[in-house]
């Protein structure tokens, strides 16, 4: 499906690393809080499971073009243990 990997999903100031088949390989501690889980708990989820399938397919078209190297940034909005907010996406390929 995708090669390479994905690095910087940003939701207010909160990092992940996705693989290519976009799942987490790393989630940092505020987003975990964010998603009220652990960190350790989101390893290993896919971006569809984690945020819902509709998102995960909304937005398969800015994974590609990050995935290819190109820096990618949309708004989103994500329901979050604070409620419901508008977040600044940033996808760009890691190494």
């Amino acid at each position: 499906m995708f090669s390479g990997r994905l690095s910087g999903l940003v939701l207010t100031q909160s990092i992940a690393r996705l693989d290519s088949g976009l799942r987490f390989t790393y989630v940092g501690p505020r987003l975990a809080r964010l998603l009220r889980a652990q960190p350790a708990s989101l390893v290993g989820q896919s971006l569809a499971h984690v945020f819902g399938r509709s998102l995960a397919k909304r937005h398969r078209d800015e994974a590609v073009r990050a995935l290819a190297g190109e820096p990618v940034v949309f708004e989103e909005r994500f329901r979050t243990s604070q409620g419901r907010r508008w977040a600044q996406v940033t996808l760009a390929a890691g190494t």
